[in-house]
């Protein structure tokens, strides 16, 4: 379980993030959703150890700010929005998710294989990073992670850069991980995705935590109609929002 407990973030003198206490259980989907500016990417920032912060943030009764790097690679991987270029090929770059871990060359090309596979893009194997689409760059560094196999996965807008039938392998795949016991968090954009893959929803709004719970009390409870000023509507079972 991962606990972020009295969570506090400045950048400079702004307060970005205020009193955040938030649990995060082990195999499931949690939406972070909020408004532009709200503190969502800074919430990741802050559990990759890229953002300093106050308060504390524990995995399985480990502090994450006195963990090894290693220890860390083994906890928690991390996709950001923006896929940078690299001439590396796709396999290759698949292949740095495993950088941290001394594995048997056997072992290794076996989860470049599956990651691979997983994220749909086994057909890139050989293509350099940078010849490739930004959307299918963007599932580059999403294998990545999948080979890594840390126990938590963060997603920071993973999916700003995708079609929508990549958009869904996606989320689908991150959304097996969990059926692995693995957690993912993931600070998504559109309303409807994150109903249909969430198992929890997390709401910030102006640094704070509005709330924090089930989906369907999420739903029961109209939190993204009145945080969001829109509409909800039902569709084939299926879950839409709109203005």
């Amino acid at each position: 379980m991962l606990e972020i407990k009295n969570l506090f973030c400045h950048y400079g003198k702004r307060c970005v993030l205020e009193n955040i206490n938030l649990s995060f259980e082990e195999g499931k989907f949690y939406a972070v959703i909020g408004k532009n500016s709200s503190g969502k990417s800074t919430l990741i920032n802050c559990i990759s150890g890229v953002k300093g912060y106050g308060g504390s943030i524990v995995c399985d009764g480990r502090d994450l700010k006195s963990i090894s790097d290693k220890e860390r690679a083994e906890t928690i991987s991390c996709l950001y929005q923006n896929a940078t270029q690299s001439s590396f090929t796709v396999r290759e770059m698949c292949a740095f998710g495993r950088s941290a871990f001394r594995d048997e060359k056997a072992e290794r090309e076996s989860r470049v294989d599956r990651a691979l596979e997983k994220a749909g893009i086994s057909h890139l194997a050989q293509r350099r990073a940078c010849e490739v689409s930004g959307g299918e760059r963007q599932l580059c560094y999403f294998a990545m992670n999948l080979c890594q196999d840390a126990h938590i996965l963060l997603l920071d807008e993973p999916t700003s850069n995708l079609d929508a039938e990549h958009e869904a392998l996606l989320l689908s795949a991150a959304k097996g991980m969990c059926c692995e016991g693995k957690t993912v968090i993931c600070v998504i954009h559109n309303l409807s995705r994150a109903i249909k893959y969430a198992d929890n929803v997390v709401v910030i709004d102006g640094g704070k935590c509005v709330f924090s719970g089930r989906k369907e009390e999420c739903l029961e409870k109209n939190v993204i109609e009145k945080n969001f000023g829109v509409k909800k509507y039902a569709v084939n079972d299926e879950i839409f929002f709109a203005v």
